[in-house]
This record gives structure tokens, C-alpha cells and sequence, in this order.
């Protein structure tokens, strides 16, 4: 059997040993020893005393630094193999380590979306069936997926007895039953709804297939056990589809948390149904979550990650044969040798050639000037006497020297350069007419840049010589100066706006505080600001039109600052300001103020207008912070705190921040955990006809009964739901919920439903609302979905279709607290609504100019033909009001307060209209009467 040698990681590589790691030995440089014993014998002869006439003692010794050399770069040919290759092993195990992983993490999240997809299948047949009953048709609901491919043998439904009665194949014409296997007795058993998967392969007595069984329990009217509804897997096709994947002699296998292989690929003959429980690898395996496993194999060692999936009890194992991992490693090991033979080759043959020139003295004037004319730097040789030996055309062109200057060939005095700005001015530092060198200008450094006058950039390099004078370079590096800047500015400013980033704001904020000294220390305040809406204008405008918003953003702020001040952009739509050399703290409230006011006017973009916000939060040195990540953190607390009170606005920060900021995570947590637990429910709230106080409708409301705090207002926790992304779930199961309860009612009532803005802007929103109509049985007209004018502000093509969408469902819309915000009178015109909410502010004012407007509300919907609800109605004199201006339907505490779900069914059995629309008298009466006051005493607060 195959046994565990080592975890994941680069093993011990043995020097001395081909298959790991370097292969250098004193055997290895063999090759170069025997070149060099071989120029040796063409030089030198078998011995010292066979040496040409010509070649003198001293010579011969001269020659010994050129022969170490040679001997060193022989030597360091084959150190540098021999390192190559042992990289070239680390690297080859390490990417082999790197590629099973991150193939065992693409399984894992292929094989976890096909099982998520089946039990969406699973669910999707059980609730069709259960919809249709009787008319539930196998083939229809078939034809309906896009989802059954090759890998699905097939999906069956089988009773409570264990007959299978449907399926996506012909069913056997002998009656098959499933009550002995495994999956049926295990979803019979269990009390969960939940997704099953079979323990084994199991031979489908319907398909006559290997296959793993994957089933969801079906149940009745009565929510008893009625069945189950299986997809049969077929563990033959997903084997080969593991089996594309490219390992050579490696293999990717699926397999149970107790070792049973589901499937393998390639396809081995006998793999799957085995078990790995009996390998001595499988505790480790069992004992982690993922990890790597290195094992020996009849076929080669083999590297083997492994990845246990999150949601089921399932394991995917991606195994590499070493072979195919190394197969580069000994390409390039061959490779070196060749490489590192033939170098020495050239080495020793350059060795002997340089020798050879050596001896020839082959050194001449001319041979020079060829090599200096030909090199991209300049040359200038000055000897001890002020003489210029040697100067080439390329120093010529770079130092724009006048033609004859290589004629004079001696300059006596310092002589300056045209167009040549350097330190002290002069190039060839030596002074006199007598030849005597000087030391040079005073602080004149061994390299340095000089700036000519067309802008190129000239480095400088002075080379003092042992015996007096100097050698000076020039290169034109103007390039790479400029490369260099921009470099330097790239990584430190944003590339979008220009405006300094992260790095160089906390750099220059801690040498800022670095020069602050005791009781002279000035104050400095952070302001970080945060775009509202910038994410709306991305995503309905595009990404060009972002960018130059944030540009014309970042324009705004640097207009707003002292010259002194600081702006930069901490990324995505985060910009932050430093100010500097604060007399008062004051001044960067204002500060903030104004950015909140400036940044809220609207702007051009894309030859459009937008109008956006922003949220401002901010820290003063050295009250709020001593060290610049402390004042950056607290400016953020101070902004998630601003957001938090509703944007648009700015706060300083405060300790008592970092509590609530506390608070409203443990809020967040303790929301998350009341809804997975089923902690939130819905009350309703009646509506009446305005004319005849007859019951029109219900609305839902959500409620949330916290086990310590009691009932906390949808206002406190709605925004801590969209904050977190958990409002779409939240929304949807009210949706649903709300339409269940109403399919219950005695008397059929239309049920309206309030949508986040966040909800109804999900691609999917249209699908879901289909989907809780599908599932509950209720007729669209008798839904009513309440939307907000925040959804509405700068409304596209995308939100009208969904609008018009929803309405040819025939599902009514309702514009809810019509009057407030952003209240445009051409949402009217261009958007599909049956019916507005005027906000109750204009129902409950006194002011003259509220009644106004709530009369012209009235008028202007009558004419439009727009059904109109009156909100928060709680006196009578408001209800008579109401009632005067035609208003269609009312709402409010005094007619009837919001109740739970099982109360709604007795208060429509109940109610009785009166007789004469005596307003002191109640709505209702009898015992009824006490049960509705005492649901409005417990929600008292809406």
C-alpha cells in the first residue's frame, strides 16, 4: 500500500545525489580542470623547466593572477549550475505543491456549485410538485432545466413506501422499489430538511449506473414525510471529467469523509467504491481541513493535496506524479551540464586567447581609440600635467565641447563646459598654467548629475588615477532619471487623480509629528471623506464617468485647501486631507463642513449632471492621537459613525464612538442570529376606505423582538440590515411570508410590502417576487409593493423595466412618504404607480402650509388617477380632515393599530363598518375591541 512519506514542503535535497537537489561534486568541474590542464601543458610545457626562452621566471609568475581567474570563473560556472539546479528542483516541488492545491481548491468549488446546483434542482422539483399536486408532469418540468447534463443520470420521485413513480428516464416496467436503501431510511429518519448524500456508489436500480444518490425528502400537505426526490449522479461521468484534467500519472478522486471514492479520473478499473480509510495517510487527511501529502506509489512517488468541501461531507484529492513535476527539473539539469561544458569550454578558450594577447602585447593606440570610440559613454583622460591623452567623440558630443578642443590638448586653468550645470561649475578641475593638478573644487563629489541647457541629464563619474590626474565619464541618463521620477511619483501619488496616496500621506504625517516637540506643538487634524452615491453613478454610468468624478472630486477639495494643506486619495471613492498648523480645532470642523456642502453641489460628468454626497469624519492632533495610524483610525471611526447617522454630514471624532461602533456590531450579530433563528416576525397593520372606514388592505411590517432590549423599531435595525448585506434576505423572506398569511385569509385582501432600495435594485428582485407568488398561491393583483424616492433618484432604463416588469405581472406599486426627500411631481409622469403614501408629517401638521400641500396632493392625484393613502392618522379631528379632501384610503393608529399574523383572520370576522360614520365611536366591537388596544399597547412604538 502506499505509505506517507512527508507533508507539503520542499524536502532536504542531498548534494551528492542526482535526484535531489545541485548535482555539484569535485566531479561535477572536472571538465574545467582538465581544459586548464590543458593550456597549462600548451603555455608551460609538462613542467616548469620546459618553459619557452622567451618566457622569463617573472613572467611566468605575472601570468599566475590570469590563471586563478580563469579557475575562479570555471569554479563559479559550476557553483552556479550547480545552484540553478538546486532552485530548479525547490521551484519545480514547490509549483507542483502550488498547482495541486489550487486544483484541489478549483474542484472544490466546482464539485460544491454542482452538489449546490442539484439541491437546487432537488428543491425545485419537490416545490413544482407540491405547486402543481395532480398536474405535476416528470417530462415538463425536464424540458424546464437547463441544468441536467451528462453528469445526471437522472431525478426520481419515489413515495413514502419507497415506489418510485417519476422520473426524468423511462421507468422500468417492473415496479422498483427503494426502501431498503440507505438514502431512503436516512431521509425517512431524519427530522431535518436537509440534503442528502449516499455514503457510497450505488448501482441505480432505475439506470442500471454507478452513481451516487443525492436526494431531498419530500413531504405532505401536513409537513409529514411523503418521500423522497433523488438525482442520480453518474460516478462513471464525473471520473471522466475528473479525468481531464492534465496530471500525467497523477489522478483527482471524490470521496466521502469516511474514504469511499465516489469517482476518480482517469478512470481506473476497481478505484471507485474503494476506500481509503486503511491507508496510513487517511488520518492525516481526516484530521485537517486541507493540507498536502506526499505518499509512495507502486506507479512513483506522488504529491497529493486534499480539500474537505465546507457545506458537505465531501473530500477532493488532486494527485501529481512526481515524474511529470521533476520532468523540467531534469530538462534543465541536462541543460546545465551542456551549458556549464560548453562555458568552460569558452572560458579556458578565452583564457588561453587573453593569455596569448598578453604575451603578444597586443595593446596599441589605435585599438583603443577604436574601442572608446566605439562604447555610448564619454572618456576623458586627464594626466599629471593638465594634458588630455585621451578624450572620444562621444564626450565631445555629450559636453557640446567646440570642435578643436581635442587639438589644444592641454588645458592649463579649469575650464567650464558649455551648458553645463554641475558643482563648482568647472569639468576638468585643475588650476594654473604650470601643470600642477589641484585638488579640485572644494566638496566636488565622485559622481553626480549635471543638467545641460536643452534639459538632457548628464552623469558624471571622476576616477582619480594612483599616479596622478583622472579618468571623467559621461552618460546621457536622462531617461532613466526621468524613469526613475516617474517611478518615485507613481508610487506614491494616485495615477486617476494625481493626488498623493495612502504611503505618502502617513509618511508625511509622521515626519509632521516627528518635528512637534513638547509644549510647541501644533495642532493637525485628518479628514477622511467618503463619496455617498459614487457606486450608483459607477455602475448606471460607467467606469469612465466614475473616473471623472473622482477627479472632478479631487479638483473640488484642492480648491478648498490652504497652500500648506495636504489631499490624497486612500482608494475607491476615500479621499483624506491633512491640515496643518491648527490655531483652534475649529477650523477643521469648517473645514468639514464645507466639504460636505461643496462636494453635495452637482457636477458634470459625461455631459450629464450628477449630484452626489458625501460623509466626512475627522481627528485633531494631538487630541484625538499621538502617531499617525491612531488619528487615521480614529478619523474612520468618526466617518463609520457619520454614515451611520445617516450620511451627508460630518462628525469629530469622540471615545464614546468606538462603544457605539461596538454596539452596532454586536446589533448586527445579534439581527444575523434573530433571523437564522426565526426571531423576526411581521404584524399588519389594516387600511381603510376613507369614505366607507371598510377594510381595504393590509400592510406588513417587520418587527423584531429583542430577548434583552424588547421590541426595537424597524427604523433602528433596517439600516443595520442594509449595511451588512443582509437585507435582501430579509426582504425576501418578508415578501413571501406576507403572501402566505394573505392566501390564508378568510376575506381576500390586498397585502402591501415595503422594499429596500437595496433589495429592489438586485437583478434578481423581478425573479424573486415571481418565485414568492409561485410558491404561496396568492393572484399578483392582490400584492402591492411600497417603494421609497430613494430608489427612484437618477432612475434608468434598468429600474423602469423592472417597474414595468412587476406591473404586467399585474403586482400594484406604491409610492410611499410621498412629500419628503427628493419628491419629484415627474415620477408621476414617467413611472407606473396605482397608488401614493403622502407621508403623515403633511397628516399630522398644523402648519397652514402642510394642509396646503396635502390639499394639492389630493387634487393632483385625483386627476391623474391615482388612488392616494393618508399614513399616521391617530385623531379624529385628522380623520374628519381626511375625509373632507376626498382622500381614497386612511391609515393610522386610531382606526386600528398593527397586530400579528394570527390575529388578522378574527379582526376581518369581527370588524363591523358602523351603521353611520359617527366618528367618536370605535371601528369596532366586542371583545375584539381589547385584543387590537392590547397588540398597540405592546408595539406602542409603531
Amino acid at each position: 500500500m502506499p505509505m506517507a512519506r512527508r507533508k507539503g514542503g520542499v524536502p532536504k535535497v542531498d548534494a551528492a545525489k542526482d535526484a535531489g537537489g545541485p548535482p555539484l561534486s569535485m566531479t561535477g568541474a572536472s571538465p574545467g580542470l582538465a581544459w586548464l590542464g590543458a593550456m597549462h601543458r600548451i603555455y608551460w610545457g609538462a613542467g616548469r623547466s620546459h618553459a619557452p626562452a622567451f618566457m622569463g621566471g617573472r613572467e611566468s609568475r605575472s601570468l599566475l593572477p590570469e590563471l586563478l581567474g580563469i579557475l575562479s570563473m570555471i569554479l563559479m560556472i559550476w557553483i552556479s549550475a550547480g545552484m540553478l539546479m538546486h532552485q530548479e528542483y525547490a521551484d519545480a516541488e514547490q509549483h507542483a505543491l502550488t498547482e495541486t492545491a489550487n486544483l484541489a481548491l478549483a474542484f472544490d468549488e466546482s464539485v460544491a456549485q454542482t452538489v449546490g446546483a442539484i439541491d437546487e434542482m432537488l428543491l425545485s422539483v419537490r416545490a413544482y410538485r407540491a405547486f402543481l399536486g395532480e398536474r405535476f408532469d416528470m417530462a415538463d418540468w425536464a424540458r424546464a432545466q437547463n441544468q441536467l447534463g451528462p453528469l445526471t443520470a437522472g431525478v426520481h420521485l419515489v413515495d413514502a413506501r419507497g415506489d418510485l413513480f417519476a422520473s426524468t428516464r423511462p421507468l422500468p416496467p417492473v415496479p422498483v422499489n427503494l426502501a431498503d436503501r440507505e438514502h431512503f431510511k436516512a431521509q425517512a429518519a431524519d427530522r431535518d430538511d436537509s440534503l442528502h448524500i449516499s455514503r457510497g456508489v450505488v448501482l441505480g436500480r432505475a439506470t442500471g449506473r454507478e452513481t451516487i444518490q443525492l436526494t431531498r425528502k419530500l413531504m405532505g400537505p401536513d409537513g409529514a414525510f411523503a418521500g423522497i426526490a433523488v438525482l442520480s449522479l453518474d460516478s462513471n461521468e464525473l471520473s471522466r471529467f475528473f479525468g481531464t484534467a492534465q496530471l500525467g500519472e497523477g489522478f483527482v478522486a471524490l470521496a466521502n469523509e469516511d474514504g469511499t471514492v465516489l469517482a476518480r479520473g482517469p478512470v481506473v478499473a476497481g478505484a471507485v467504491g474503494s476506500s481509503l480509510a486503511d491507508q496510513p495517510y487517511f488520518g492525516e487527511i481526516r484530521s485537517r481541513a486541507r493540507g498536502v501529502v506526499r505518499i509512495a506509489d507502486p506507479r512513483g512517488e506522488q504529491i497529493i493535496s486534499f480539500r474537505k468541501l465546507d457545506r458537505y461531507p465531501l473530500l477532493v484529492l488532486v494527485g501529481a506524479d512526481e515524474a511529470l513535476v521533476f520532468a523540467n527539473y531534469w530538462s534543465v539539469r541536462r541543460g546545465a551540464f551542456m551549458v556549464g561544458g560548453v562555458a568552460t569550454l569558452a572560458v579556458v578558450l578565452a583564457g588561453v586567447f587573453w593569455i596569448g594577447l598578453r604575451r603578444r602585447s597586443l595593446a596599441s593606440k589605435r585599438a583603443l581609440r577604436v574601442t572608446l570610440e566605439s562604447i555610448s559613454q564619454g572618456i576623458v583622460m586627464v594626466d599629471n600635467d593638465g594634458r588630455i591623452p585621451v578624450i572620444n567623440r562621444r564626450a565631445v558630443d555629450l559636453l557640446r565641447l567646440p570642435a578643436g578642443v581635442t587639438a589644444k590638448g592641454h588645458f592649463g586653468a579649469s575650464v567650464p563646459v558649455p551648458g553645463l550645470s554641475q558643482p563648482g561649475g568647472l569639468c576638468f578641475p585643475f588650476s594654473g598654467d604650470d601643470g600642477i593638478p589641484a585638488s579640485g573644487p572644494s566638496g566636488l563629489p565622485v559622481s553626480f548629475d549635471a543638467c545641460m541647457d536643452d534639459g538632457s541629464i548628464v552623469e558624471v563619474r571622476t576616477h582619480r588615477l594612483p599616479s596622478g590626474g583622472m579618468v571623467q565619464t559621461y552618460s546621457d541618463v536622462t531617461e532613466q532619471r526621468l524613469a526613475g521620477d516617474r517611478m518615485r511619483f507613481m508610487a506614491h501619488h494616485d495615477s486617476l487623480t494625481g493626488l498623493p496616496n495612502r504611503y505618502l500621506l502617513k509618511e508625511r504625517l509622521d515626519q509632521l509629528i516627528g518635528h512637534q516637540s513638547g509644549g510647541d506643538r501644533m495642532m493637525m487634524a485628518v479628514i477622511i471623506i467618503d463619496l455617498d452615491g459614487f457606486k450608483g453613478v459607477n455602475d448606471t454610468m460607467g467606469h469612465d464617468a466614475g473616473d471623472q468624478l473622482l477627479r472632478n472630486v479631487a479638483a473640488r477639495l484642492q480648491g478648498l485647501l490652504r497652500r500648506d494643506d495636504f489631499v490624497g486619495r486612500l482608494g475607491g471613492d476615500e479621499f483624506v486631507i491633512l491640515l496643518t498648523d491648527l490655531p483652534q480645532a475649529h477650523i477643521a470642523d469648517s473645514l468639514a463642513q464645507r466639504c460636505c456642502v461643496h462636494l453635495s453641489e452637482p457636477t458634470t460628468v459625461s455631459g450629464q449632471q450628477v449630484r452626489i454626497g458625501a460623509s466626512v469624519g475627522l481627528s485633531v492632533y494631538p487630541l484625538d492621537g499621538g502617531d499617525s495610524e491612531t488619528l487615521l483610525k480614529h478619523a474612520d471611526v468618526a466617518l463609520y459613525q457619520a454614515k451611520a447617522e445617516g450620511r451627508g454630514t460630518y462628525r469629530r471624532f469622540d471615545p464614546w464612538m468606538t462603544r457605539s461602533i461596538r454596539e452596532r456590531r454586536c446589533m448586527e450579530n445579534d439581527l444575523r442570529q434573530a433571523f437564522e433563528a426565526g426571531g423576526l416576525d411581521l404584524y399588519f397593520q389594516p387600511l381603510f376606505s376613507s369614505a366607507t372606514l371598510a377594510v381595504t388592505g393590509f400592510e406588513a411590517l417587520l418587527r423584531w423582538n429583542h430577548p434583552e432590549h424588547g421590541f426595537i423599531p424597524p427604523a433602528s435595525f433596517v439600516g443595520i440590515a442594509e449595511a451588512c448585506g443582509l437585507i435582501g434576505r430579509i426582504g425576501s423572506w418578508a415578501l413571501e411570508r406576507a403572501c402566505r398569511e394573505a392566501v390564508g385569509w378568510d376575506t381576500p385582501c390586498p397585502v402591501a410590502v415595503n422594499v429596500s432600495a437595496l433589495q429592489f435594485m438586485d437583478v434578481g428582485f423581478r425573479q424573486i417576487v415571481v418565485d414568492a407568488l409561485v410558491r404561496t398561491g396568492l393572484r399578483p393583483a392582490m400584492l402591492e409593493i411600497e417603494l421609497t424616492e430613494s430608489v427612484l433618484i437618477g432612475a434608468d432604463e434598468r429600474v423602469l423595466g423592472v417597474l414595468r416588469d412587476l406591473r404586467s405581472l399585474g403586482v400594484q406599486l406604491v409610492l410611499d412618504d410621498f412629500g419628503t426627500g427628493y419628491s419629484s411631481l415627474s415620477y408621476l409622469l414617467r413611472l407606473p404607480f396605482d397608488k401614493i403614501k403622502i407621508d403623515k408629517s403633511f397628516v399630522q401638521s398644523t402648519e397652514p402650509g402642510a394642509k396646503a400641500i396635502l390639499e394639492a396632493i389630493l387634487v393632483m392625484s385625483r386627476r391623474l388617477g391615482l388612488d392616494v393613502v393618508a399614513e399616521g392618522v391617530e385623531t379624529e379631528a385628522q380623520l374628519a380632515m381626511i375625509r373632507r379632501q376626498h382622500c381614497t384610503e386612511v391609515q393610522g393608529f386610531l382606526l386600528a393599530r398593527p397586530m400579528p399574523a394570527e390575529d388578522v383572520s378574527e379582526f376581518l370576522r369581527t370588524y363591523v363598518v358602523p351603521a353611520e360614520l359617527d366618528l367618536a365611536a370605535p371601528a369596532w366591537t366586542g371583545p375584539r375591541r381589547a385584543n387590537w388596544s392590547g397588540a398597540a399597547r405592546l408595539l406602542a412604538g409603531g
